[in-house]
């Protein structure tokens, strides 16, 4: 069994970031964490929620419809140890589950998974820096 430590981040993409951030740090008072650019330039902000865990809020993603503001983009699984990561990532390849190659973050290193059903959005596998293996 694959043995996580929590969920570290949902990912939420939003069409409307400034609103987003006024509700959950202004209105809310959560605090921003962390901000950076996709690769295909668009915002990409953590938002605490307490508990270790965060909001990553992605500007301007496709939206399923017009109606839609906001919807999941992906959620991220922190592994309990390094070997926990690496097997788990080893196992989604046996699977033929498609993975990314590891990818070494200032953060740790992660990796990104499609879940096999029609759904199919975005899990992300990390082992934080400085988390005992």
């Amino acid at each position: 069994m694959f043995k996580t430590i929590g969920i570290d981040h949902v990912a939420v993409n939003t069409n409307d970031m400034e609103a987003t951030l006024q509700f959950y740090c202004g209105i809310l008072e959560m605090r921003l964490a962390r901000t950076s650019r996709t690769e295909d330039g668009r915002r990409h902000y953590n938002v605490e929620i307490g508990g270790g865990n965060a909001f990553a809020f992605f500007d301007g993603a496709e939206r399923p419809d017009e109606a839609t503001p906001q919807y999941l983009n992906h959620f991220a699984l922190p592994a309990a140890t390094e070997a926990e990561f690496d097997e788990a990532y080893q196992r989604l390849k046996n699977n033929g589950v498609k993975v990314t190659e590891i990818i070494e973050r200032e953060y740790g290193k992660t990796y990104n998974s499609t879940t096999p059903t029609e759904s199919g959005y975005r899990s992300s596998t990390s082992h934080p820096v400085g988390t005992k293996t």
